[in-house]
């Protein structure tokens, strides 16, 4: 980011950034993405963090929630039903 957008457009925009994954709050992807934000620098004046370290710590503060989620929140099965297909999966390793 630094090299590629920051530095470029220095003079004109002011450029933050993050990296969200799938664990940070349910961001629908199962890789680690950058998500960036510019503004032009003589319309809006950035009044957060300038380090990316500190944008990064303040966006987690706000939105960023671990899950940990597991297959069987999506079945609608008794236990069971849901144990049973487990041992079928098992029995073909």
């Amino acid at each position: 980011m630094q090299q590629k957008l920051v530095e470029p457009l220095s003079p004109w925009f002011n450029v933050v950034w993050i990296k969200v994954c799938s664990s940070h709050g349910g961001f629908p992807s199962r890789r680690t993405r950058s998500l960036t934000f510019s503004n032009v620098r003589d319309r809006l004046h950035w009044v957060g963090p300038t380090d990316p370290q500190e944008v990064q710590r303040d966006f987690d503060s706000f939105f960023s929630r671990q899950l940990m989620l597991y297959g069987d929140i999506y079945l609608q099965a008794s236990v069971e039903e849901v144990e049973e297909v487990y041992k079928k999966m098992l029995e073909k390793q």
